[in-house]
């Protein structure tokens, strides 16, 4: 690993470190107006915002590899957000930081919570980012969520698999419980399209994929056994009843 790569990675952990605790907010915020932060909206892409303002209108959270940008698109298009104007609905998105949504809960603004399972969370997770310790990313998960316990009941809570196939009704809860009138996103299971990607790929290619998937959870699950169990312990709290 080379210094660039050391210093991204302590970076990134300081991050997640601070995300998880409520009194730092202030310092997530800052974090996410530098530059670096900023420029993951691509020229001619929605904007995303990463801090709460006045004119937050939604707040859509979750762990990395959540299927939060599939849940962001669909709320996007089902409400004509797809440009990269300045408008009168703010969302904040893509910060993966529990503290933003903490903040927003004190000041009562609607927000849906983005789960998923943590050993498919992060097996994910290393399949895109190869360098990252599933041991740390399950801590992170953890905490993450932990940290929300307390809040339960006053967001609303999207699955995986709500998320990915029926989030219309994640959106009408919203509606419902915090008095919103956000339009509904009835083709938001089109956002998830897992078949586009196999679709370009040979057989071989797709065989290879599977394995190196089945590979890392297998892995995952031998070597981080007490840490996966407490990320799953956290995760059947969130999405219990």
């Amino acid at each position: 690993m080379n210094i660039k790569s050391i210093r991204n990675t302590m970076a990134r952990v300081l991050f997640c470190e601070i995300g998880t605790v409520k009194s730092l907010y202030p310092v997530t915020k800052a974090l996410v107006l530098k530059p670096w932060h900023r420029k993951l909206s691509k020229q001619g892409k929605p904007r995303n915002r990463f801090y709460l303002t006045p004119e937050t209108k939604l707040v859509l959270e979750g762990f990395p590899s959540s299927a939060n940008s599939s849940a962001a698109k669909a709320i996007r298009q089902a409400n004509g957000l797809m440009d990269d104007s300045e408008n009168e609905f703010a969302m904040v998105t893509h910060v993966h930081s529990s503290n933003v949504i903490i903040k927003a809960m004190e000041a009562g603004l609607p927000t849906i919570v983005i789960i998923r399972p943590p050993l498919d969370v992060v097996s994910s997770m290393i399949r895109r980012w190869p360098q990252q310790s599933a041991k740390y990313n399950l801590r992170w998960y953890k905490k993450f969520y932990t940290s929300l316990l307390p809040y339960k009941g006053k967001f609303v809570v999207s699955d995986f698999k709500q998320t990915i196939s029926t989030f219309p009704e994640v959106v009408m809860e919203a509606n419902e419980l915090f008095g919103t009138d956000l339009a509904i996103p009835e083709d938001a299971h089109k956002q998830w399209d897992r078949g586009a990607k196999f679709a370009k790929m040979t057989e071989e290619e797709i065989a290879s994929e599977k394995s190196k998937g089945l590979e890392i959870r297998q892995k995952i699950e031998s070597d981080c056994k007490s840490e996966l169990a407490q990320a799953v312990e956290v995760y059947q709290k969130i999405i219990s009843n």
